[in-house]
């Protein structure tokens, strides 16, 4: 998880790379073509804990307790008032 997090948190080095190494008339699609490939590289390792969760099947009810928070999460900010003074 904690390899995961780092790849994954350092991806915005390359679109910086990107930027600085083409040309303004190939940068919008060269950085395009990055996010792409950051996302679709991203998506892959998230797969990565599945296999070994499997091979130690104790865990496996521990990985319902992330999506279940978060979707507690979501019905509470229906509930949630804006404090907020707009003055």
């Amino acid at each position: 998880s904690f390899l995961l997090g780092f790849f994954v948190s350092a991806s915005m080095l390359y679109y910086t790379m990107v930027s600085e190494i083409f040309d303004l008339s190939f940068k919008g699609v060269a950085l395009s073509v990055t996010n792409t490939g950051v996302f679709i590289f991203n998506s892959l390792l998230l797969f990565i804990p599945h296999p070994l969760l499997l091979a130690n099947s104790k865990y496996l009810p521990s990985v319902w307790i992330l999506p279940t928070f978060l979707v507690i999460s979501i019905i509470a900010l229906k509930f949630i008032k804006d404090t907020y003074n707009k003055t």
